[in-house]
């Protein structure tokens, strides 16, 4: 059984943009000039400026969070997890990390193959809809989520990461694809033949009822992964998921 009990912590700091913090942090967080308060309902954190007439001053800001599971108590998740980031945090040039991750994305993009229009309104929006499919693959298991707007969707739904996947392959990013049917085949739980609603993106099942377009896309997906990525071995490799998926459609319910 998959026990969902686990610990959260979540932190937040703020510093004056491009300052490396050298003086002591108690605790990891806060410095002097900073005010902290937080009680069971609520918490903020201020800090002091001072901005002279006509300048402008800007402002570093860090949400961070870290889960564990249960046996570890809620003060080492600080210790161990939210303290370091936070102690990172206070010591980086958030303006230079910020311009390294826009050229990493425009560099993804110039390698992504993409679609030139006369609008270029609609080549933009192209290429913030392809970086948008892309933040919301997961690397480490290969799953795609739903959606980030509320707590509901940040789980990976079969049909979604289907369509999500037909999009990277069609943008050449067939590496990412094949994790994310890697997923489909042996990550995500299900029993004989079907996949579950929807899952978290460790492949544990969160609505256990069927859908079926869910399970009747697979097939579907995985011809326009093979006509884009031409691997039979992949097909062998996978073959017998996409039967799976089509002898089930095929059936009485």
């Amino acid at each position: 059984d998959y026990i969902k009990d686990c610990s959260l912590a979540f932190g937040i700091a703020m510093k004056e943009a491009s300052v490396d913090i050298t003086s002591a942090m108690p605790d990891g967080f806060g410095i002097d000039g900073d005010y902290q308060v937080v009680t069971d309902v609520q918490g903020w954190l201020g800090k002091v400026l001072s901005i002279p007439a006509g300048e402008i001053k800007e402002v570093d800001v860090m949400v961070v969070g870290a889960f564990a599971a249960s046996t570890m108590t809620h003060q080492s998740l600080i210790t161990n997890n939210l303290i370091p980031a936070v102690t990172w945090f206070y010591h980086q040039d958030i303006a230079f990390l910020h311009n390294e991750t826009e050229k990493y994305w425009r560099s993804w993009i110039s390698s992504s193959t993409i679609v030139e229009t006369p609008s270029a309104s609609h080549n933009s929006l192209f290429k913030r809809s392809l970086l948008a499919t892309a933040l919301h693959f997961d690397e480490t298991y290969g799953g795609i989520v739903a959606g980030y707007t509320n707590g509901n969707y940040a789980y990976v739904w079969p049909r979604d990461l289907i369509f999500a996947a037909i999009t990277l392959d069609r943008a050449g990013w067939h590496s990412w694809t094949d994790k994310s049917y890697a997923w489909l085949n042996s990550t995500a739980e299900r029993p004989a033949g079907w996949w579950y609603q929807k899952y978290m993106t460790d492949g544990i099942k969160m609505w256990e009822q069927p859908q079926v377009d869910n399970t009747s896309l697979i097939p579907f997906g995985a011809y326009h992964h093979f006509l884009m990525q031409g691997s039979t071995t992949w097909l062998e490799n996978n073959w017998d998921m996409i039967k799976d998926a089509a002898y089930i459609c095929s059936q009485d319910s």
